[in-house]
C-alpha cells in the first residue's frame, strides 16, 4: 500500500473545483489499494472515508503573495513531513525542492490543465483591464507551470495538442527504455529546430513524413 498525497490548495469554485471533486469521487468508489490523502485550501470541499483523508490549508488560499512563499520555500518541506510515496498535484504547480520521504524522495507527479502559456494564437497585454487576468497567467504564472513541468517525474495533460505544447516549451520527454524493466528516464531536447522537434516526437523520420 502506498500513501498518496493529492495537493490542489487552490481550488475553490468552476472548473478546477470540479476536477478536484470529481477526482475524489472517483478514489472514494474505485480505488482502496492505497492511502489516499488530499490537502486543500478549504473546509468542505471533499468527502472523506476509510481510504481518503482530507487536510486543510487555508492560509496558502489567503493571498497570491503566501502561495508563492508556499512554492518556492515552505511547500516542499510541509510536504516532505507528510511522508508520501507521490504528491500528486491538481494546481499545474509542484513546489520547488525535493520532496522526501522514509525511502528517500517522493514520486512527483503534476497534471496540468492550464493552456494560456502554451497558446501562441493570442498575446494577452498587461495595457487592457478586460486582459490583464489573462495576461497574468499567460506571462508570469506560465513560468512557474513550466518550471513545476520541468521538476516533476510524471504530467499529465487533457489533450494532445497540451501534450505537444508541453513538450515544446519545457524541453523534455518522457521515454521507456525497453529491456527486462521497462525503466523510464527523461530526454531533454535542447537547442532543437521546429522540425527537428516534430521528428522526435512522431517517433521517427518515416512517421513524420
Amino acid at each position: 500500500m502506498k500513501k498518496i498525497l493529492v495537493v490542489d490548495t487552490a481550488a475553490s469554485k468552476t472548473g478546477a473545483l470540479s476536477v478536484l471533486q470529481d477526482f475524489a469521487a472517483y478514489i472514494r468508489e474505485n480505488e482502496h489499494e492505497n492511502e489516499w490523502h488530499f490537502l486543500t485550501g478549504a473546509e468542505g470541499l471533499v468527502e472523506e472515508c476509510d481510504n481518503l483523508h482530507v487536510m486543510v490549508q487555508k492560509d496558502v488560499k489567503e493571498s497570491r503573495i503566501k502561495r508563492l512563499h508556499f512554492e518556492h520555500f515552505s511547500g516542499a518541506g510541509f510536504l516532505s513531513d507528510l511522508e508520501a510515496d507521490v504528491v500528486f498535484s491538481l494546481q499545474n504547480t509542484m513546489p520547488r525542492g525535493k520532496i522526501r520521504n522514509r525511502n528517500g524522495y517522493a514520486r512527483k507527479v503534476l497534471y496540468v490543465h492550464q493552456p494560456l502559456g502554451f497558446q501562441n494564437l493570442r498575446r494577452f497585454s498587461f495595457m487592457k483591464n478586460e486582459e490583464r487576468h489573462y495576461a497574468v497567467y499567460q506571462h508570469l504564472i506560465s513560468r512557474e507551470i513550466n518550471a513545476s513541468v520541468k521538476r516533476s517525474d510524471e504530467i499529465i495533460v487533457q489533450t494532445e495538442w497540451m501534450r505537444k505544447a508541453v513538450i515544446e516549451k519545457a524541453e523534455i520527454i518522457k521515454a521507456y527504455v525497453v529491456n527486462k524493466g521497462m525503466k523510464e528516464i527523461s530526454l531533454k531536447l535542447g537547442d532543437l529546430t521546429d522540425d527537428e522537434r516534430t521528428i522526435i516526437t512522431s517517433g521517427c523520420l518515416i512517421n513524420y513524413y
